[in-house]
């Protein structure tokens, strides 16, 4: 379960603006995956429920496992930076539904 309020990285030069946890709870209870872009270490140090964990540097190497392209993925990392980083490159790659939350602090661990 998701809970709490982050803050969403902004896109195409919007204003940031509140992603809150029954938004995301709703996307993954629809079938949404959860995206940890930090390292593998980071991971094992504490990450969020259900989350599939592919590090940014490897995300294009690894799309293929995020596939369908029209299933929605929530991603995060440690501070913003990378998860903003891999919405991008997942959005260049064809994934139509994309949703950064930016930093799990905030969010319960599993």
């Amino acid at each position: 379960m998701l809970a709490g309020a982050c803050k969403s990285e902004s896109t195409a030069g919007k204003a940031s603006s509140k992603f809150d946890a029954a938004k995301a709870q709703a996307m993954l209870t629809a079938g949404a995956r959860i995206l940890d872009v930090r390292t593998p270490g980071e991971f094992r140090g504490g990450h969020l429920k259900d989350a599939i964990n592919i590090p940014v540097q490897d995300l294009l190497r690894r799309m293929d496992e995020l596939k369908p392209l029209d299933k929605p993925i929530i991603v995060y990392c440690q501070s913003g930076y990378r998860s903003k980083k891999a919405k991008g490159m997942l959005e260049q790659s064809g994934f139509k539904v994309v949703v950064d939350i930016g930093t799990q602090s905030g969010w319960p661990l599993k």
